[in-house]
């Protein structure tokens, strides 16, 4: 007998589905739920199956519903509806299943569960900082584009479209958020020139296919810092990336991957990782872990400056020599204190009652050995020594000044 057409339509398997799976987080007794999205691939997914869908953006609905957050499996063929049309996967949908619009304006929540990129709202602080807006009555400040979250021990951090690094406070914070990223700027027609030397391949440019990268993920395949950290480990083995690539817990189809890894942070400043097996290695590790201090002397090498490990470590952070960007009073100041104070971090500026500033305070050291010293605006080590709060180094750099001139 002959299936009606509704009825063979119906009997198609469906092409995208979503599993969802309980992680509990490492050192912690907190369980949070991620869902996987499976597009046209043969993974068993069994129990943890919630939904089957004939649109990516039903599937994304669904996991945003169902869980903290989702990802793509790495064995998927596509990761949009265009792509699902190109290859003839996609059923016709009318113009209303499309994805939801983005709200009509900006949400006062925690980050937990926000996808990246989104936009923040707040104001451009001293020293190039970035403030997010506090007011939870009204929105204030301009929006800035996050295009990275990640959570160091029990402090949120979030990465902008120029790799600069936003201090978010603990998970508990609340900012005005809005989904999603600004629209993009209209894409050349296939009718316009070439700019000048556009065919040609930049030296130290990592060239990506198919949504991979090498040394990085696909989206930092430009930056000026990664270019350079990469031209410095020339030779050793680089990892090749997704942007999805969890560093922490890979997937199954992630954890072939051997290499270094840069990722950019405030302008200048590079983490480096090492990843065996997709996963990236802790120094304490008793084998792997070599593998930091062998980045850390290539790049120390190389000019470059980089920042005492602990044995959690998970990376070098590394600087780039002075010479090979043009840096602002705040890098410069922070080059300097790491020539001395090589484990020193927290730079915060303070200011001549008339307002213009007069330096920086630096931490060295962490927990109770924590102490202060002062970095002058025009990046010299003040000769006021290492106190125990950071008001203290403030008075004592203010008082030698006056008695130098004469004033004390």
């Amino acid at each position: 007998m002959t299936q009606s057409p509704a009825t063979t339509e119906q009997s198609q398997p469906p092409v995208i589905r979503v599993a969802v799976r309980a992680y509990r987080k490492p050192h912690s007794g907190i369980t949070e739920l991620r869902a996987l999205i499976h597009v046209a691939c043969e993974c068993r997914v069994a129990a943890t199956l919630v939904g089957a869908h004939d649109t990516i953006a039903a599937a994304k609905e669904q996991a945003k519903a169902k869980a903290h957050g989702y990802n793509f499996c790495s064995k998927s063929l596509a990761a949009s509806d265009a792509d699902l049309k190109r290859l003839g996967l996609a059923r016709e949908e009318p113009a209303a299943a499309a994805e939801s619009p983005l709200p009509d304006g900006p949400e006062w929540r925690t980050l937990k569960g926000v996808a990246t990129p989104f936009r923040l709202y707040g104001e451009e602080g001293e020293g190039g900082a970035f403030r997010p807006a506090g007011d939870r009555k009204q929105v204030t400040g301009r929006p800035l584009t996050i295009t990275r979250l990640e959570m160091r021990g029990s402090v949120r951090y979030g990465t902008d479209e120029n790799g600069r690094e936003v201090y978010l406070w603990g998970a508990a914070a609340k900012f005005w958020v809005l989904p999603g990223a600004p629209a993009a700027a209209p894409a050349a027609t296939a009718t316009q020139e070439p700019a000048a030397g556009a065919g040609r391949p930049l030296e130290g440019v990592v060239v990506t296919h198919d949504g991979t990268a090498q040394g990085c993920a696909p989206r930092n395949a430009d930056h000026p810092d990664v270019v350079a950290a990469r031209q410095a480990l020339d030779g050793l083995a680089v990892a090749t990336l997704t942007d999805r690539h969890d560093l922490v817990e890979p997937e199954e189809g992630e954890r072939h991957v051997r290499g270094y890894v840069v990722d950019p942070r405030t302008a200048g400043r590079v983490a480096v990782y090492w990843l065996e097996g997709g996963r990236a290695v802790r120094y304490s590790e008793p084998l792997s872990g070599v593998a930091l201090d062998c980045l850390a002397d290539r790049l120390r090498s190389r000019g470059w400056v980089t920042e005492t490990m602990l044995r959690s470590s998970l990376c070098v952070f590394a600087h780039r020599p002075e010479e090979q960007m043009p840096t602002s009073a705040q890098a410069r100041a922070r080059r300097a204190v790491l020539h001395v104070h090589p484990n020193a971090h927290s730079l915060q500026s303070f200011h001549w009652p008339d307002g213009v500033r007069a330096g920086w305070t630096f931490r060295v050291n962490r927990g109770a050995t924590a102490r202060y010293g002062v970095v002058t605006a025009d990046a010299g080590i003040a000769p006021v020594g290492l106190h125990e709060y950071a008001t203290t180094a403030e008075r004592a750099f203010w008082q030698s000044v006056r008695r130098a001139d004469g004033t004390a």
